[in-house]
């Protein structure tokens, strides 16, 4: 598996953002991960938040897990672009 890295830019307004340049030199196969910090068990309910656009033709899938210690698992939530 092929992994690539994300840019990060800073937002129009406030804020930043992340992507990925999904075309030429991307390849049908090739992965990016991008992953955060270890956060606190949460006491009660908690709620993940994020903005995605998957524009384009052959866009693939975008994948949310919830790592548990070293493994991975399923993903809790996929959208097929």
């Amino acid at each position: 598996m092929k992994l690539f890295y994300w840019i990060w830019l800073d937002g129009m307004l406030t804020g930043h953002y992340i992507y990925i340049e999904a075309s030429s030199p991307r390849k049908p196969g090739d992965n990016a991960m991008l992953t955060s910090a270890a956060q606190p068990t949460p006491t009660a309910d908690s709620c993940f938040e994020f903005w995605y656009s998957m524009f384009g033709v052959e866009t693939g899938t975008l994948n949310l897990y919830l790592k548990q210690g070293s493994n991975l698992g399923s993903p809790v939530w996929s959208k097929q672009g």
